[in-house]
């Protein structure tokens, strides 16, 4: 399993093909960086992990998270660049560092009404 430590969750996302899900986990200054990607952050963090989905035991067609397979991380370098790198497991396609930063910027965070 994951532990997100001090990260919030951001956002999930299914993939029905791949039979995968995902959740996405960041600080503060990550949610600022998705809502403005151009915008400068000191000290974002991202982690998008993705599990197998597996039938839940307890709910007749149901899905929970199975097996582990990749935790990807986003942060901000010194430099103020993004940087890319892979803490678990192996990209879910052959897309390039570019396009994988592009897509987890792509998600929507999730609100959740006060």
């Amino acid at each position: 399993m994951f532990d997100p430590g001090d990260l919030k969750f951001i956002s999930s996302s299914f993939n029905p093909d791949l039979q995968t899900m995902s959740a996405l986990y960041g600080n503060n200054d990550a949610l600022s960086l998705l809502a403005d990607p151009k915008h400068e952050q000191q000290q974002a963090s991202l982690k998008l992990v993705t599990y197998k989905m597996q039938d839940d035991p307890n709910y007749f067609g149901s899905k929970v998270n199975g097996e582990l397979i990749s935790v990807e991380h986003i942060s901000t370098g010194r430099n103020g660049k993004l940087e890319y790198r892979i803490l678990f497991g192996q990209t879910p396609t052959s897309d390039s560092k570019e396009h994988r930063i592009s897509l987890i910027l792509d998600y929507e965070p999730v609100r959740f009404s006060q």
